[in-house]
């Protein structure tokens, strides 16, 4: 009796420990402007079920980034799925906006990469291009959680890394997105509003803060 009840304190502290990477049918609900260093990937009352249209278009995604990254043999060897971290769930009027939140196969573990998939709400179909975030230079991922790189932190980005936004005033969301591109010596902040009209991705407008350096300096 004392054997059994100790197997299943084991299965349940494995099930609870697996609880943040739970596969595709789940994702995290957040809200918009999207700040990733504020969410909470093992808070559960946010979790909520994928339909299977969205939980098969994020599993194509993940095999296409696994695929990516490694060669054919690598990733029959490391599951696809051991590159997900989570997914994330914001809706806005015209669109529902998906962000995959990816990492490296050992031993770069810590590399995160964010891929958003964009559901345009009013003809119910997902947008067949997806847009890489470019979050690798803001955060790492490190005993389970999204943490904000040294060069966020000293150069001062607080900027959401997706808001929306109306620049044209036609009533159809475009959304923000603010990255950080470093070569090792130079820094540049963008913010670059993508449109989804006509079915496509295509770059509104783009402001660059750049080059930017550490402690402030500009």
């Amino acid at each position: 009796m004392k054997k059994t009840a100790l197997i299943l304190l084991f299965i349940a502290l494995a099930a609870a420990c697996g609880r943040r990477q739970v596969y595709p049918p789940m994702a995290i609900e957040a809200e918009f402007p999207l700040i990733l260093s504020e969410i909470d990937l093992d808070d559960e009352r946010n979790t909520i079920p994928l339909d299977k249209n969205a939980a098969a278009r994020i599993d194509a995604l993940i095999k296409e980034f696994a695929a990516s990254i490694a060669s054919v043999s690598a990733v029959q060897d490391a599951q696809h799925r051991d590159t997900y971290i989570a997914a994330l769930r914001m809706e806005d009027p015209s669109y529902t906006v998906y962000v995959v939140l990816l990492h490296y196969f050992p031993p770069m573990v810590e590399n995160v990469c964010g891929k958003a998939l964009f559901y345009d709400n009013r003809s119910g179909r997902f947008i067949d291009e997806t847009f890489d975030l470019g979050i690798h230079n803001l955060y790492h991922f490190y005993d389970g959680k999204l943490v904000p790189t040294n060069l966020k932190t000293e150069l001062g980005i607080t900027a959401p890394e997706i808001a929306p936004t109306d620049p044209d005033g036609d009533g159809i969301t475009d959304f923000e997105i603010t990255t950080l591109l470093h070569n090792g010596t130079y820094n540049s902040e963008q913010r670059v509003v993508l449109t989804l009209k006509n079915s496509t991705v295509d770059t509104l407008s783009l402001r660059v803060r750049s080059p930017i350096g550490i402690t402030g300096n500009e």
